[in-house]
């Protein structure tokens, strides 16, 4: 929505207004009474506008604060719209383009701010993750130093060896697929894949762990017909990382269920556990590399908290995306949502 009332029209210059109007982004332009003559789209959208007025108290009392003499000026706001569950930190630029019009530009924080500290999250968390089992390899070859002539003492700190040093392989390799994922586009050389064909060899890859944990999964709908395009190898490690995650999460009753859906333009893979669910908060973030929604578990199962994060870029890649459902108490599915063939 805009406005602009008439008399304003002859006291703005016409080719300044629609330059104005050109403007992407939240902008909001008064007139020298401070009164709204005209706003972007993305300025109600934010809910800054009510009634033609500014609705925001902290943008209101900056606004009114200006001396009539200014020229630039800079500040920062909180502002809770009823169209976002958090709030928003709204940077504002205020210019007097005139004796007559004041023009503001407001950009949101919030994304810049949550990039930034996913940034240094991962910083964190790669340096805490390499940590971890360096830690626990010096603290068993010590161990295995003061053993002496103790054979079954040496015997057991070196059975623990192993876990470590695959729990730092694995933890390197998924980094580096990440990265590869990230800067590739598997379209560029797709082939025709069978979706029936990802979910077998991904049962494949995660069956000994399966059977370990004393897991069943059973397939609903294995449709031999359904076709999807993009790089097999990527979409079998999404899809086995789905499984790895609902195997390792599931409850008592020790099943995990793929449910293959096809929808107009796309085919969903439905990966379902009977665990704990995940709360609303965690949704938010499943998906982010290193967030863990149980960090003793996760570490118990040596995960390296990029598994999610491999799944939504690879679903992204494809031109889909990846997504999760649950409740607290009664389990998660997640999905990964593919283009069809026939669609691409």
């Amino acid at each position: 929505m805009t406005s602009l009332y008439a008399k304003d029209v002859n006291v703005l210059n016409k080719e300044v207004f629609n330059l104005i109007k050109l403007l992407p982004g939240i902008v909001v332009l008064l007139n020298k009474e401070k009164e709204i003559i005209y706003f972007s789209t993305d300025a109600a959208l934010h809910a800054l506008i009510r009634d033609g007025n500014l609705s925001v108290d902290e943008l209101v009392k900056f606004v009114h604060g200006l001396k009539s003499d200014f020229f630039q000026a800079n500040t920062q706001i909180n502002h809770q719209s009823p169209n976002s569950a958090t709030s928003q930190k709204l940077e504002v630029d205020a210019l007097q383009i005139d004796n007559h019009h004041i023009l503001l530009l407001l950009s949101d924080l919030t994304s810049s701010l949550r990039i930034e500290q996913i940034r240094r999250d991962f910083i964190a968390n790669i340096s805490h993750e390499l940590k971890t089992p360096v830690s626990a390899l010096e603290l068993l070859s010590e161990a295995i130093k003061e053993s002496g002539d103790d054979i079954e003492s040496i015997k057991k700190f070196a059975e623990k060896i192993p876990k470590e040093t695959r729990r730092l392989a694995n933890f390197i390799q998924d980094i580096i697929d990440l990265t590869k994922i990230q800067s590739d586009n598997p379209l560029e050389k797709a082939e025709e894949i069978s979706v029936a064909s990802i979910i077998d060899e991904a049962i494949e890859v995660v069956e000994s762990i399966a059977d370990k944990n004393e897991v069943e999964i059973e397939v609903i709908n294995h449709n031999p017909e359904l076709l999807v395009s993009g790089d097999k190898k990527q979409l079998v490690t999404a899809l086995k990382n789905l499984l790895l995650n609902a195997i390792y999460h599931t409850g008592n009753d020790k099943k995990v269920f793929i449910d293959v859906l096809k929808t107009t333009y796309f085919v969903e893979i439905n990966v379902k556990d009977s665990g704990d669910g995940i709360s609303p908060e965690d949704q938010l973030r499943i998906f982010e590399r290193f967030y863990r929604v149980d960090t003793a578990r996760s570490r118990q199962d040596g995960g390296s908290g990029i598994g999610l994060s491999l799944v939504k870029h690879i679903s992204l890649n494809h031109g889909g995306r990846a997504m999760v459902e649950s409740k607290l108490g009664f389990g998660a599915t997640f999905t990964i949502q593919l283009p069809l063939k026939e669609n691409i």
